[in-house]
């Protein structure tokens, strides 16, 4: 054995020195090259008559005294084969560092991909907390982080312009489309932004047009400071359809029906179905036009039950609680098919006839009309009428 520095050297080649000034190495390896090619190089080189997949060829150890005064390994790096078959041979750089006490494989470089607390990277980085059992990595992935709880988190101190963003971003020939999703500054009331751009100098920016969620939990789209818990808006001159529900049913029924519902609190916290709007088909829909009749029912809550209040059909009849309001001739006639009493506590003025089949009991005044049938009731103080008035019973 050689010692430099070492009387006692206890390896082939053993330096020793004090020195203290970390500019100072204790090894130099010069070259003079002036060529393109590496130099200096340092080879380390395993001989082995019988290489074996797994086989540890070189390695570097980092080691110093810990408190006991014991030499302590503190970091490696090896170099391990991983294939010994010829022209299929595959090796890979570990980093090993000490954890509380213990050696721990920090990093793994291996088949072109990079593992963080994984020995077997599945992508160009792959970092592994706790191993996620039966995951199936996608065909096109660039980095995993895999946990119990995965977390990635991006910091942006308060001074810049945006925030924090992840850009996502496709190029079409010289064209970059850019979806950001990103968090705005404080001077920006700390948004939540989503929004598409074809900017190449500050894709992370924000445009009024943004999908946006503020640090209250409102909802925006089209604006960026919402005052409901939704809010959509666009300047638009033509018919602005901020919502549409669809039913994709194409069953031939009448089954499919889209609804929106409104729901209220009892006082023990339970959540109460109290209305709801709903469209339905009259009859299946077919590809013909004329079979495309819908209705739209209003619903309220009645004893704790949704129960329908109002129905708008196809023809525009107008059915209240189950009795039909329909102006069946395009507006001359109006027919209400209850058997309940209608009381209307002000006048009734009308043009043309008025018919009541099961009587007609008055406080107020009729003016202006025809009374068809025959009367024979009474309680009326006043009937004054332009043409004939004749009710009965």
């Amino acid at each position: 054995n050689v010692g430099i520095g070492e009387t006692a050297p206890d390896a082939p080649l053993h330096i020793k020195y004090s020195d203290d000034d970390d500019t100072t190495p204790a090894l130099i390896v010069e070259s003079t090259d002036a060529g393109t090619n590496s130099s200096p190089d340092i080879k380390f080189l395993r001989t082995s008559a019988s290489p074996a997949a797994n086989d540890y060829i070189g390695q570097i150890i980092f080691a110093g005294m810990n408190s006991a005064a014991e030499e302590t390994d503190y970091a490696h790096i090896y170099c391990r084969v991983f294939d010994k078959d010829d022209s299929t041979e595959d090796g890979a750089f570990i980093f090993r560092t000490k954890v509380a006490g213990a050696d721990n494989d920090t990093m793994h470089i291996r088949t072109g991909k990079v593992g963080v607390g994984e020995d077997t990277p599945l992508a160009q980085l792959h970092i592994t907390e706790t191993s996620v059992s039966n995951y199936n990595p996608d065909d096109y992935v660039n980095f995993i982080i895999e946990d119990d709880d995965a977390r990635m988190q991006l910091v942006s101190n308060d001074g810049g312009n945006n925030g924090t963003n992840i850009i996502l971003t496709n190029v079409d020939g010289s064209t970059h489309h850019n979806w950001a999703i990103g968090t705005a500054t404080t001077a920006q009331d700390n948004i939540l932004h989503i929004g598409y751009n074809t900017a190449t100098d500050d894709a992370g920016s924000y445009t009024d047009s943004d999908f946006t969620i503020t640090k209250t939990g409102l909802v925006g789209i089209g604006t960026r400071a919402p005052d409901s818990m939704l809010e959509i808006s666009k300047d638009t001159d033509a018919e602005l359809i901020a919502l549409k529900l669809t039913n994709q049913s194409d069953a031939a029924s009448t089954a499919g029906k889209v609804s929106i519902q409104f729901d209220l609190e009892d006082t023990g916290g339970n959540a109460v179905d109290s209305g709801k709007i709903q469209v339905l088909k009259e009859q299946s829909f077919t590809a013909t036009g004329s079979t495309q009749d819908s209705a739209m029912i209003f619903s309220t809550s009645l004893n704790g039950t949704l129960t329908e209040a109002i129905r708008i059909t196809s023809d525009g009849k107008l059915r209240v609680a189950g009795n039909v309001i329909q102006a069946s001739d395009g507006g001359a006639t109006i027919t209400m098919d209850t058997s309940d009493n209608v009381t209307i506590s002000g006048s009734i003025t009308s043009g043309t006839t008025i018919t009541a089949t099961a009587g007609l009991n008055t406080n107020g005044y009729f003016n202006n009309g025809a009374f068809e049938d025959i009367y024979s009731g009474s309680g009326a103080d006043a009937i004054a009428a332009d043409k004939s008035v004749i009710i009965s019973t």
